[in-house]
């Protein structure tokens, strides 16, 4: 009989869902879906916190309950904090379907996004947008290297 081994949460002010989990080759767990608000993604409480405000009237893709960005949240084979990224922009909304990670250790995430957003976590930029009058969304599919 298997026994459930890792249990965690994090605190969430606001609005947070995840939408995919994988493991990678080391046991490290990780999830990714769609916030808005604070959250604190350090389930020990060292204030892991990111603080995302989409008060500028960006709308929601119609499955999201309201316009956010996408966060990769890395956990370790313990359950303890290793990282966590996100993605996204002020004028525009993220919503990650999925996550996966392949034989080299590349995090794929797909899903699709709205409005004007930037879909590189680092300090660079990759830009794209939908038409905005349409309201029009696009796919994405996003991987981060080890």
């Amino acid at each position: 009989m298997r026994q459930a081994c890792l249990g965690r949460s994090v605190r969430i002010h606001d609005v947070h869902l995840a939408r995919g989990l994988s493991v990678d080759a080391s046991g490290n767990v990780l999830t990714t879906g769609d916030f808005a608000g604070t959250v604190d993604f350090d389930p020990a409480g060292a204030g892991r916190i990111i603080d995302l405000d989409k008060s500028n009237n960006t709308q929601a893709i119609p499955t999201q309950l309201i316009a956010s960005d996408a966060y990769v949240h890395k956990l370790d084979a313990n359950g303890n904090f290793v990282e966590v990224t996100h993605f996204g922009g002020e004028d525009g909304t993220v919503l990650p379907h999925d996550i996966a990670v392949d034989s080299s250790g590349g995090v794929n995430i797909t899903g699709a996004f709205a409005g004007f957003v930037d879909l590189n976590p680092t300090r660079s930029a990759f830009r794209r947008s939908t038409e905005e009058n349409r309201k029009d969304t696009n796919v994405f599919l996003v991987k981060l290297l080890e």
